[in-house]
């Protein structure tokens, strides 16, 4: 085992601590890679499907939200009633069902 000694001058001034500076000279990670347009307009086919699959289960539910909100403006208060529990019952399941199917088709694992 190897004991270390320590001027207590050296101790009491926080001296003997060796202070390592990061190196910032390359970055691991630039933001212009992650959120450049090209990355943006043309994803890895991967990174399009869960674009496409997000941006249709948010269709779905902008329209589900507009037609109760039209059937209940418009006096079809059943319609309305009934449209929100098929959201509230279904729309959990979908979603849980795409992300799984989005994790199985996900040619990484």
């Amino acid at each position: 085992m190897k004991v270390q000694t320590i001027n207590f001058r050296d101790f009491m001034n926080n001296d003997y601590n060796v202070k390592r500076k990061f190196d910032y000279r390359l970055p691991l990670l630039s933001v212009t890679t992650v959120f450049s347009p090209s990355s943006l307009l043309s994803p890895p086919p991967l990174v399009a499907k869960a674009y496409l699959l997000m941006g249709c289960i948010g269709f779905v539910l902008i329209t589900m939200s507009l037609m109760e909100k039209y059937f209940a403006i418009n006096g079809f208060y059943q319609f309305a009633s009934q449209l929100l529990k098929f959201v509230k019952i279904v729309m959990p399941f979908a979603l849980i069902a795409a992300l799984i199917l989005f994790v199985y088709l996900n040619p990484l694992l």
